[in-house]
């Protein structure tokens, strides 16, 4: 709802449910500083079909007016403010509106609602509405929406309104999260009018994924000049790629679905004619998981879940095994509301009328035509059975009536848990077999927190790390008695994780299972790697070895043991251990070499390495292949197993961004040397199990100038030439990005002593006109981005600002330039300013700006920052740039310096 500190009371708030949990947080120091801190809270409960009015901070929301559906009551007047988190706006949609209506224009003499952008009664009006005229949809300028209704007098036979809100962006750049929200790209539908790239980052909860819907998409990507629109499966560009929109394309799906519950959005515009985009997402929670342990939360927990809504959540581990359920919050509405809901028709589907309120003790159903609900659950969490071999409904997963039909109708889905109202479910529940269906539904009226849990597997199987030694057997292995065998029908999966400077070495002394020639029945296998996808290091085994089998995998392994339905043996037993690394490895020095296993001979067959380069912060990192032979160089088509590569990472893990790739044994001296954007770059060996082992390859590693710098504040960056010499080499590059997508990089580069900056179309002041520099600087995080520096260029702007929030610098030099100045310093600053539509702003110091600062601002728009101190100080205020529109007496664009609040 809020977060508070200080000493500044807040306006009232008013909480989306019957619950508001307090969360004090004190630090040592604060209190050394004031023993005596306090607070004291009031707080009133109130009737929430009848409430009228309040002030709401959510991302997201239900508003009606009182008794709704039923008529509202006479001579009311309500006020709601809503706010968004800074950086946001707000989209209401209307999904019932009636007052009464009135014969004159301007809503005059009759019920109205009036919208108003901004958080204050004073805040630009943006209509004002009554009988059946209302906006379908509404997007504020800022984070703040100002609505009061009214009615008069007379007797009332109108049901109302009832809207939800959401979060949306209209600015360029951003961060959403709401469990729904729209974004569209700036001034759409017309062109943006500006070169610039826009991120937007939308959050949903755990458990659940993204579905964006492209509502219009009008982006040229015919030629090299047109801008481009791409989504990202994760909360940065390293990412996989979802998609890219462009409106040449002939064929592309409008609804796209992510794998995770974070996306990016990236727009860059190139100041053409386009008209942009406009996207619509929701939070999807039908979702299946695998694996060893997760955790699920309803659509936007912590905050209040939305209203008809209905979830499938499906967790399947392997066979055999158990999954243990573990709830650490849970609150759902109370079963308290007592409504006739009457329909035509029995299915789910049938349209409905709305009734009147009632009160009976008792629940009461009737079939077919019409049924009353009294006293129930009208929102409720139940969890079901189900068996991985039943593939007869896997297919019907996602199909509600089909779940229905073969659970009720068949029998074969027993009920494990049914929760609602003011019931709590078991602190843990255990299910009998490999697989459960949790099943969450809501109702259209209120809502509460929702939950929270965490899942695990309980059985065999699990997950090694940094374990220098273990042991691993079958289930009841070693243990005497009747029954003392491993199960029927099961399998076990363990991975063993040792770091990148270790390798695995497996000893199987044991296997005794159900025997047969070719162990395709009941068996045990071992693979390099972290799943069944990679090189097997044995067959699969099911008879004891003569001697024990000794097996080595690069830095992990994966350990799948199955049995089937019939025979039985004792079961296995083997040891594990983290020995050096065959190759591969951490290598943290300023530069150095790496190549691969026994180079410069042959290297072992299906060798997999991963070398992790981390050099000093504040610079990149400079790879340079020097020799290569892998053999032949088969296609991407061809099988992994018989396909030796190299591939080079951009960051600290394989997952990171693909910088290039080398195969076979032929390169060039343009694509031997890549360099990194931060200081961590990540190569992998990977060389096929049935391809000829070669020499390999050998690279080497230096330090290189420049940096990758995330941050949300001020800071600088220089470059001694005499260093860059030394090093030879001839260029730096930094990558400034800012946390939140809603702000702007400003870049100052002061003059220094004797440092110039001159381009190919100048002559050098020394006798070499080849002496020369050249400095670059790109909106985005790559080279590719809109250039922010016209060309020619004959001095370095005293400021640079972004378009989004990240800049890429370039500085170039010749090395006969670099021979004239020895002891020249190139040093420029950074800041990064928030450009959202008002906010509370506190600190020490900080900038602000007008929205889309330095474009132009937009129209109609009412923004308050509320900037705060610590007690006992000041505040110093000072403009480095004033451009409004003038008017007399600044009737039109404005801005107002007021003490202590709006009204001040």
């Amino acid at each position: 709802m809020n977060k508070l500190c200080g000493a500044s009371l807040p306006s009232p708030m008013t909480s989306l449910s019957n619950l508001v949990t307090l969360i004090l947080s004190l630090s040592k120091s604060s209190l050394q500083a004031n023993p005596v801190a306090s607070f004291v809270v009031n707080y009133v409960r109130v009737n929430a079909t009848t409430m009228c009015g309040g002030s709401y901070f959510a991302p997201s929301g239900v508003l009606s007016t009182p008794l709704y559906p039923s008529p509202y009551p006479s001579s009311r007047q309500c006020v709601w403010v809503i706010s968004v988190p800074m950086g946001q706006q707000i989209r209401l949609n209307f999904s019932s509106f009636g007052l009464e209506p009135s014969n004159f224009p301007s809503c005059v003499y009759v019920d109205y609602l009036e919208i108003r952008d901004g958080g204050y009664e004073s805040s630009p009006l943006r209509g004002k509405y009554c009988g059946t005229d209302y906006p379908r949809e509404f997007v504020s300028s800022g984070h703040q929406l100002y609505l009061k209704f009214v009615s008069d007098q007379d007797r009332n036979k109108w049901p109302g309104f009832q809207l939800l809100w959401d979060s949306a962006s209209t600015a360029c750049g951003g961060v959403l999260t709401g469990p729904s929200g729209s974004i569209t790209s700036p001034n759409y539908p017309y062109p943006y009018g500006y070169s610039g790239m826009c991120y937007w980052k939308i959050l949903v909860s755990q458990g659940s994924t993204v579905t964006i819907n492209f509502v219009d998409v009008n982006i040229n990507c015919m030629s090299i000049f047109s801008g481009n629109l791409e989504v990202f499966d994760g909360d940065n560009s390293f990412a996989p790629l979802l998609r890219r929109y462009c409106r040449g394309e002939s064929k592309w799906e409008p609804i796209i679905q992510s794998n995770s519950h974070m996306v990016l959005v990236r727009y860059q515009s190139l100041n053409n004619d386009d008209k942009g985009f406009h996207l619509q997402y929701q939070t999807a929670c039908n979702r299946t998981f695998t694996g060893y342990r997760g955790s699920i939360e309803t659509i936007n927990y912590p905050g209040n879940y939305p209203p008809k809504t209905e979830c499938w959540w499906n967790i399947t581990v392997p066979i055999g095994n158990q999954i243990s359920l573990a709830f650490s919050d849970f609150t759902l509405e109370k079963r308290t509301r007592n409504f006739l809901v009457r329909g035509f028709g029995n299915g789910r589907g049938s349209p409905s009328l709305h009734g009147f309120r009632y009160d009976l003790l008792e629940d009461v159903e009737k079939e077919h035509s019409q049924r009353i609900r009294a006293g129930r659950c009208f929102d409720y969490l139940e969890m079901f059975e189900t068996y991985a071999e039943d593939e007869s409904f896997m297919g019907t997963f996602f199909d509600s009536v089909s779940y229905r039909t073969a659970d009720r109708g068949n029998n074969i889905h027993p009920l494990l848990n049914k929760t609602c109202g003011q019931e709590q479910p078991p602190a843990v529940l255990t299910t009998n077999g490999s697989a459960v269906y949790i099943h969450f539904v809501t109702d259209f009226g209120m809502n509460a927190k929702g939950f929270r849990l965490e899942w695990s597997l309980k059985g065999c199987g699990g997950i090694f790390e940094g374990r220098s030694y273990g042991h691993i057997t079958s289930p009841h292995y070693g243990e005497h008695g009747a029954g003392k065998y491993y199960k029927h029908n099961l399998v076990c999966d363990w991975i063993i994780r040792g770091g990148l400077d270790h390798s695995v070495e497996i000893t199987i002394t044991t296997v005794d299972l159900e025997t047969r020639s070719d162990c395709n029945l009941d068996h045990l296998i071992v693979y390099s790697g972290s799943n069944r996808e990679g090189v097997n290091l044995t067959q699969p085994l099911c008879m004891n070895p003569s001697s024990p089998i000794v097996v080595t995998a690069p830095n992990e392994a994966f350990v799948h043991f199955e049995s089937d339905l019939s025979l039985s043996g004792r079961g296995f037993e083997l040891t594990f251990q983290l020995k050096p690394a065959i190759c591969g490895g951490i290598f943290t020095g300023s530069n150095g070499v790496i190549h691969s296993r026994n180079y410069p001979k042959n290297y072992g067959q299906g060798d997999k390495c991963v070398y992790e380069i981390k050099v000093p912060e504040g610079h990149l990192i400079q790879f340079t292949l020097e020799d290569l032979d892998l053999g032949v160089c088969w296609p991407k088509t061809f099988s992994p197993l018989g396909r030796t590569i190299i591939q080079v990472y951009n960051g600290d893990s394989v997952s990171a961004p693909l910088l290039t790739s080398y195969c076979g044994n032929q390169f060039t001296a343009n694509t031997s040397t890549v360099t990194s954007s931060s200081n961590k770059l990540t190569v992998l060996f990977q060389a096929g199990a049935h391809a000829t082992p070669k020499k390999g390859f050998k690279a080497s590693y230096k330090l290189a100038c420049g940096d990758r710098i995330e941050t949300d504040g001020s800071g600088n960056f220089k470059v001694s030439l005499s260093n860059l010499i030394a090093s030879k080499l001839t260029k730096c590059s930094w990558t400034i990005v800012a946390k939140k997508p809603e702000s702007r990089i400003t870049l100052t580069v002061p003059t220094t002593r004797g440092f110039q900056i001159y381009t190919r179309d100048q002559f050098s002041p020394y006798d070499d006109s080849s002496a020369t520099n050249e400095f670059f600087v790109y909106d985005g995080e790559t080279d590719k981005g809109v250039p922010l520096v016209e060309r020619p260029l004959d001095r370095i702007p005293h400021s640079i600002v972004s378009r989004g929030p990240a800049m890429h610098v370039v500085l170039t030099f010749s090395e006969n330039y670099l021979d004239s100045l020895l002891d020249e310093v190139f040093f420029a600053s950074y800041s990064v300013r928030n450009i959202a539509c008002g906010g509370e702003l506190s600190g020490d110091e900080g900038s602000f700006s007008s929205p889309n600062y330095p474009m132009q601002y937009p129209i109609n728009a009412d923004c308050v920052w509320t900037v705060k101190s610590s007690p006992g100080n000041k505040i110093a205020i000072q403009f480095t740039d004033f451009q409004l529109e003038k008017s007399d007496f600044c009737n039109e664009d404005f801005v107002e310096l007021r003490e202590s609040n709006v009204q001040g």
